[in-house]
C-alpha cells in the first residue's frame, strides 16, 4: 500500500505542522492534520468506512474524481470538496494532468453541524475560486501562535471557510429573481412600521398570490412576511429604548402598537424580559 504521507511516485506532498490539542478548551474545534498534493494518475484514495474525522479538498489545479456516497462529482480548480465524518469516499486523478490540491481534516461538533447543513441536499461541492484558496492558506502560514492560542487562531481560520460555504449554499438556493424579489419585499415592510400588517398590500404591490409570496420569502428567510415585519418592528423600538427619552408608551404608538399590553406581550416573547426591563439594562447615558 502506497505511503501517502511523503513525496513518491504518485506525486508530491507537503503536511504543514499542526499544534497537537492542549486538552484545555472543550469547546473548540480541532484541525487534525492538513497539508499539500500535487499528483498524477497513480494517486488514489479509497475509504469504503468512510474517516473518523471530516475532511475538505481545495483544488488550485487540475482535475480530481471525488466520489461522497453514492454521488460523484470533478473537483477543479477554485472549488472545495467537502466529506463528512464517517462517510463513505474515494477520490483520485484520472487525468494526464496533475491535480493539484489543499486537504484538510477536522473534528468537532460545530463543524460537523454546518458540514451536515451544506450537505443536507446532497450536494459535496462549491466553487470559491482559486485566488480565495491561495489567499486563504496564506493566512493560515502568517500566523506565529502556539499553544493555546493556535487552537484558537487556528478555529477561526477554518470558520472563515465554512462560513463562506454556508452563503454560497444558502445562495444557491435560490434564483437571482427570487432574491431580487425577497429584498424588495423586504424593503417593503421596513418602510412603513407604524401601520399594521397586511398581506393584501403585499399582493397589491408584488402582483403574485399570498402563496406565492409567503412560500419564497420564507424559503430565503426561514420566517414569514409577518413575523419579519413583526420581529423588524420590536427591534427597531429597542433602539428607541436605548437613546430617547420617550415613555415606552409613546415609543409604542410610534410603531403601530395601540395597546401597551400588546407591545410589552410581544416584547417580551422576543427578548425574554418587559420593555422596561430592557431599557434599565441597556439605557445610553451620556455623560
Amino acid at each position: 500500500m502506497r505511503n501517502y504521507s511523503i513525496s513518491g511516485d504518485f506525486g508530491k506532498v507537503k503536511i504543514f505542522d499542526v499544534f497537537p490539542a492542549s486538552g484545555q478548551l472543550s469547546s473548540v474545534d480541532q484541525i487534525t492534520s492538513l497539508g499539500w498534493h500535487r499528483v498524477n494518475q497513480l494517486y488514489r484514495i479509497n475509504r469504503p468506512e468512510g474517516c473518523s474525522a471530516g475532511l475538505f479538498l481545495l483544488t488550485l489545479s487540475g482535475k480530481g474524481f471525488v466520489k461522497v456516497g453514492n454521488k460523484c462529482f470533478a473537483a477543479t480548480a477554485g472549488s472545495v470538496a467537502v466529506i463528512p465524518p464517517g462517510v463513505p469516499n474515494e477520490y483520485r486523478n484520472e487525468t494526464e494532468e496533475d491535480w493539484e490540491f489543499y486537504w484538510i481534516h477536522y473534528r468537532g461538533s460545530y463543524s460537523d453541524l454546518c458540514v451536515a447543513d451544506l450537505t443536507r441536499d446532497g450536494n459535496y461541492l462549491f466553487d470559491v475560486g482559486k485566488q480565495w484558496i491561495e489567499l486563504f492558506f496564506e493566512d493560515h502560514f502568517r500566523v506565529c501562535s502556539a499553544g493555546v492560542e493556535r487552537e484558537l487562531e487556528n478555529t477561526l481560520w477554518f470558520s472563515r471557510l465554512l462560513h463562506l460555504l454556508l452563503k454560497k449554499s444558502v445562495s444557491s438556493c435560490h434564483t437571482s429573481d427570487e432574491k431580487g424579489l425577497t429584498k424588495q419585499m423586504m424593503a417593503f415592510l421596513e418602510s412603513d412600521m407604524k401601520n399594521d400588517f397586511s398581506l393584501e398590500e403585499l399582493v397589491e404591490h408584488f402582483h403574485y398570490s399570498k402563496e406565492y409570496l409567503i412560500r419564497l420569502f420564507k424559503k430565503a428567510t426561514g420566517i414569514t412576511p409577518y413575523r419579519y415585519w413583526l420581529l423588524l418592528r420590536i427591534k427597531r423600538s429597542c433602539y428607541d429604548l436605548e437613546v430617547s427619552d420617550k415613555s415606552i408608551a409613546e415609543i409604542a404608538l410610534s410603531y403601530g402598537y395601540k395597546e401597551m399590553g400588546s407591545y410589552s406581550k410581544q416584547f417580551k416573547k422576543c427578548y425574554g424580559i418587559s420593555p422596561a426591563e430592557y431599557r434599565r439594562l441597556h439605557k445610553f447615558v451620556q455623560n
